[in-house]
C-alpha cells in the first residue's frame, strides 16, 4: 500500500567567544617607533553568531519497494561582530531529491 511520510526539523544556536583582556608589560627600554597599544587586542578575535536550520521533507513509497524522497533545507548565519574574517552572515538553501531501491 502506497505511504507517504513528512518530516520537519530545526535547530537554533548561538555560538560565543571572547579573549580576556591582555596585561602587556611596558618595555624597558623605550621603543621609538612604537606608535600602537595593546589595550584593544583581546576585543579582535570576539565572535558571536547564530546558527539556524529548518527544513522539511517527504517520503512516498510505492507499493514494489520503491521510495521517492524530496527535502527542503535553509540554513542561516548571522556574523553579530563580523570583524574576525569579516562580515560571515549569509544563507543557503539546499534542494534534494531522490529515489531509493529496497530488495
Amino acid at each position: 500500500m502506497p505511504q507517504l511520510a513528512l518530516n520537519l526539523s530545526g535547530f537554533v544556536a548561538k555560538n560565543t567567544s571572547a579573549f580576556e583582556q591582555v596585561d602587556m608589560p611596558e618595555p624597558e627600554e623605550a621603543v621609538e617607533h612604537l606608535d600602537y597599544t595593546f589595550e584593544d587586542m583581546h576585543k579582535y578575535s570576539d565572535l558571536n553568531y547564530l546558527n539556524y536550520q529548518i527544513g522539511g521533507g517527504a517520503t512516498y513509497s510505492f507499493e514494489n519497494g520503491i521510495k521517492w524522497t524530496v527535502d527542503v533545507t535553509y540554513y542561516g548565519l548571522d556574523d553579530r561582530l563580523g570583524y574576525v574574517y569579516g562580515d560571515e552572515t549569509g544563507s543557503l538553501v539546499v534542494v534534494r531529491s531522490g529515489v531509493q531501491l529496497d530488495f
